[in-house]
């Protein structure tokens, strides 16, 4: 199982994705819960089971079911092959301390049919690692105008050598 975490400042999104070793629709009970340490005091539920780097205070639940959730509110799932991923509002993620480019996270598949430790099936990463962040529009537009003025340094170059 392979996972990433996402931030768009442009559009206030995360995008929450996980990959699969196969695929992911109808495989009953199968979830993929993200969790995230968005500041604030976090707990360490895994510590017994040889985990202590992953701590968290809100959670994503992604089901194979099609269906998602943040607490008590429902996210929209989707379910492509052996991926599933939702894009949500930071909205419905609110810092306790962090900006949203500076939250943590690490995800783990489970079984709900199953209660305790025991449904817990994999960690992708065994600690929380950084959200990545989406390059921003300005971004881009700073690589192409560096771009085009290097062809125009190039360009003036290869008219002097004539």
């Amino acid at each position: 199982m392979s996972a990433d975490v996402a931030y768009n400042a442009a559009s206030n999104e995360f995008v929450f994705r996980t990959t699969a070793a196969g695929p992911i629709s109808g495989v009953a009970g199968a979830a993929y819960v993200f969790g995230l340490d968005v500041g604030g005091s976090t707990n360490a539920p895994f510590a017994s089971v040889g985990l202590p780097g992953v701590t968290f205070n809100s959670t994503v639940t992604l089901r194979a079911d099609g269906t998602g959730s943040i607490g008590a509110n429902a996210v929209t799932t989707h379910i492509v092959g052996n991926q599933i991923f939702s894009t949500v509002s930071a909205a419905l993620l609110p810092s306790k301390g962090l900006a949203f480019k500076d939250y943590t996270w690490t995800v783990w598949s489970i079984d709900n049919r199953v209660q305790g430790l025991g449904r817990l099936a994999d960690f992708a990463p065994d600690a929380n690692i950084t959200v990545s962040a989406v390059p921003e529009a300005d971004s881009y537009a700073m690589l192409l105008a560096g771009l085009g003025m290097l062809g125009m340094v190039a360009r003036r170059r290869s008219r002097k050598t004539v």
